[in-house]
């Protein structure tokens, strides 16, 4: 094909074969034919099958609540960081107002 359309003939000899494909339509196992449609009666999957699904299902559990665990760690750090920011401020404050209401009564006490 490629050579017919590179020099525009068909070659000649063998060409390009089409595989012949021997049982291209499978039965159903009750004679009849149902053409190129047909399906497989479904299998249950193997024990070894069954027990990898199971590892990896509970692998996926298990670091899913790793992940949910580390969320809330690092939720419960930034509210900690959040309150002791929040106390400094305090503190600051409160400090702020002891040093002006002294130099208040300072003031107002000559």
């Amino acid at each position: 094909m490629l050579e017919a359309a590179i020099f525009g003939g068909v070659p000649e000899g063998a060409g390009y074969r089409v595989p012949y494909v021997r049982n291209r339509y499978r039965r159903n196992g009750v004679g009849r034919n149902n053409g190129p449609y047909t399906r497989s009666t479904p299998r249950f999957p193997s024990p070894t099958l069954t027990a990898q699904r199971f590892i990896r299902e509970q692998q996926n559990e298990e670091y899913l609540a790793s992940l949910q665990a580390d969320r809330e760690k690092d939720l419960l750090e930034q509210a900690a960081r959040e309150a002791a920011m929040e106390e400094e401020k305090r503190k600051l404050e409160q400090e702020n107002w002891k040093t002006l209401y002294q130099a208040h009564f300072v003031l107002f006490s000559s």
